[in-house]
């Protein structure tokens, strides 16, 4: 009953382990590849493959002799995979870099993935048949030792989300779940005194914690860092001649998943985001106080604009890192109202009428569409005054494939009985290098700024409602397209990607 004991221990630490080293995984893979539809997909198939190997090749190895010595050799392999992740994830991202963005994702998924959960899946098998004494019990005990793993999974999956990433970031929660199976392989060899195990196991901790310590090349240039559920924070000042007009200004991004969410020049606080300075010139300052609701904070260049326009801002904002930064390294004004809430949560629940709704949605490359339905955009017009208007700011393309999602969201606001104009602006004449402002109201909607006169494609797009939601989906194309177009042009040129 003593070893049963262990055994079921083991395997609820292993349960843990899985899901832990699944949802680290996909955040490893974010500052390079972001949290698309591709990223999620890659990693729970290589999950999920991994699992399905670990749990037949499991079975034939039960069937062996010396079961117990395979259950914790297995442990030990599980485990080292799992405290090598970062070091394969940064040998593999200058190849992965210079790869197609698909390939480069199945590639690393599978390099930091399928090892350790391939390991993992053997270790039930072998399990099941170490307690089970009698005959005909095998699945008895099989139930007992598959309930007791997922336990031990659902457990880690809200303690590496909702504790361990935000407060220690990526690397050390691995060093726990990781450290827990190798110190049950450690006392079981330890015990047999077979050093080849415990000398491995020595120089793959020496690595792992040199690795974790190592001066980061870029430290002088990152203000804030944090990894959580919704991503890799990062607050960067650097001194890069990124704009050739003003070789020497300092400019101040806020990154999310290396996506730059909010650019600004450090000192005089001036947006280099061409959407931010086009909502800027829209509206003239008047005496009259107007009101703004803000969708998405990002570091506050939309919100400061508009209040320095005489509009009183409530800005919704679902991190609080982000509340965090935009307040202390964006300057935005203390009265803006910010509410920390997810975007469609509070809509439902206001009442206020607004004379503009800003939907600026981006967390990465990804915008949530369950804030862009029917539903939610009926919500929203009823929040508006009689003249209005809701303004989105969406990715540059409006020709399929990758312009699908624009077209769903067009066809959507029709659906709703807005009107609308499309503005541009970046590089208009490029998709992957231009964003779209889409301005919508109840009324006329009046002059737009480099209005889109494209040909739009109606008939492609589909409308978007709580039981139809397809808009990620659709906006694949463009995700993968845009991260893409990042990894090019900004992320090979950081010192450092992770």
């Amino acid at each position: 009953m003593k070893n049963r004991s262990l055994y079921y221990t083991i395997s609820f630490v292993e349960g843990a382990a899985v899901m832990a080293t699944e949802i680290i995984g996909a955040k490893f893979l974010a500052p390079l590849f972001g949290s698309s539809l591709y990223v999620w997909s890659s990693v729970m198939a290589m999950t999920l493959g991994g699992l399905a190997g670990g749990y037949f090749f499991g079975g034939r190895m039960s069937q062996k002799e010396n079961t117990e010595r395979r259950l914790f050799v297995t442990l030990f392999f599980a485990a080292t995979f799992i405290l090598i992740m970062p070091l394969i994830i940064q040998a593999l991202s200058p190849l992965s870099l210079n790869m197609p963005l698909l390939e480069g994702v199945v590639l690393s998924s599978c390099f930091i993935l399928i090892p350790p959960v391939f390991c993992m899946g053997m270790v039930s098998p072998l399990i099941v048949q170490l307690i089970s004494d009698r005959s005909g019990e095998s699945g008895k005990r099989a139930g007992e030792v598959y309930a007791i793993s997922t336990v031990g999974g659902i457990l880690a999956t809200f303690l590496t989300g909702f504790y361990l990433i935000p407060n220690f970031g990526l690397s050390l929660p691995l060093f726990i779940f990781g450290g827990l199976l190798l110190l049950f392989s450690l006392f079981y060899f330890a015990k047999r005194n077979e050093k080849t195990f415990l000398l491995i196991a020595f120089f793959v901790a020496t690595s792992v914690v040199m690795n974790f310590f190592k001066e980061d090349d870029t430290k002088e240039n990152i203000l804030y860092k944090s990894e959580g559920m919704l991503g890799k924070l990062e607050v960067m000042e650097t001194g890069w001649d990124m704009d050739s007009t003003k070789p020497h200004e300092k400019h101040r991004l806020l990154l999310i998943n290396n996506i730059i969410q909010t650019w600004i020049e450090s000192d005089s606080s001036r947006s280099y985001l061409q959407y931010v300075n086009q909502i800027d010139r829209r509206f003239e300052y008047t005496k009259e106080r107007k009101h703004a609701l803000l969708l998405g904070l990002g570091g506050g260049a939309v919100a400061n604009v508009l209040e320095k326009k005489n509009f009183a801002v409530t800005a919704v904002e679902l991190d609080q890192r982000i509340i965090e930064v935009a307040r202390s390294w964006f300057g935005v004004s203390e009265k803006v109202k910010i509410i920390n809430d997810d975007a469609r949560h509070a809509i439902e629940r206001m009442h206020t009428k607004y004379d503009l709704i800003v939907v600026d949605l981006f967390n990465g490359e990804v915008t949530p569409s369950h804030v862009l339905s029917k539903e939610s955009i009926t919500k929203m017009q009823g929040l508006l005054t009689d003249t209005g208007n809701i303004i989105f700011n969406t990715y540059g393309y409006i020709q399929p494939p990758a312009g699908l999602g624009n077209l769903s969201l067009l066809k959507t606001l029709k659906e709703c009985g807005l009107h609308y104009k499309i503005g541009m602006n970046g590089s208009t004449g490029q998709e992957d290098y231009r964003n779209l402002l889409i301005v919508a109201s109840g009324t006329a909607v009046g002059y737009v700024e480099n209005e889109l006169t494209e040909e739009i494609q109606f008939d492609k797009g589909s409308v978007v409602t709580d039981n139809n939601p397809v808009l990620e989906f659709q906006n694949a194309a463009a995700a993968k397209r845009w991260r893409y177009y990042y990894i090019q042009n900004f992320i090979k040129k950081r010192k450092s990607a992770l």
